[in-house]
């Protein structure tokens, strides 16, 4: 019988996250519809905006103090809050058309 060599196990390392450019797709089109005039759909539509304000703690309605709107536009969470709405546009929205 054969010796059982030794297996070796390689560590994987951690992928890369993924980049995604929402900026590419802004004129994609489905069905006659581009992603652009599918996102200004969606963000014109205040109770949409709305729940997503409210289930992933969003403030897209800038409501609240001044000075807690200047603290998220100076903390980039203004600018995170509006990529997160876009993806979630793309997500549930446009690729279902």
């Amino acid at each position: 019988m054969p010796d059982a060599s030794p297996v070796t196990v390689v560590a994987a390392e951690p992928a890369a996250p993924v980049v995604w450019n929402w900026r590419e797709h802004l004129l994609d089109t489905r069905k006659g519809v581009t992603f652009c005039e599918c996102l200004m759909a969606c963000a014109s539509t205040k109770p949409l905006v709305k729940e997503f304000d409210r289930l992933l703690q969003a403030n897209l309605q800038r409501s609240g103090a001044p000075v807690e709107l200047m603290i998220d536009d100076a903390t980039g969470k203004t600018n995170d809050d509006i990529e997160k709405f876009i993806r979630f546009v793309w997500e549930t929205t446009f690729l279902r058309l």
